[in-house]
């Protein structure tokens, strides 16, 4: 991803992963009621059905090895 060294990829996608969640908090209301988990779950689960249903990592490995790329962890 980027051309980043692997250990500068696993930074920024962590980064922006704490992001994410960070603005899903913001979003249900901040943390402190203790039931904010709950209400974020319709948003949560509205964003996965939206999303691809999912994918075959050995094709996937296939075919980055037969580009000659690097597999990185993400």
């Amino acid at each position: 991803m980027f051309h980043m060294h692997p250990n500068a990829e696993i930074g920024y996608l962590t980064q922006d992963s704490q992001i994410l969640f960070d603005t899903f908090l913001e979003i249900s209301g901040g943390g402190s009621s203790g039931n904010s988990s709950v209400d974020i779950m319709p948003m949560i689960d509205s964003f996965l059905t939206r999303l691809h249903k999912g994918f075959d990592m050995f094709i996937l490995e296939e075919k980055i090895k037969e580009t000659g790329t690097t597999i990185t962890p993400y």
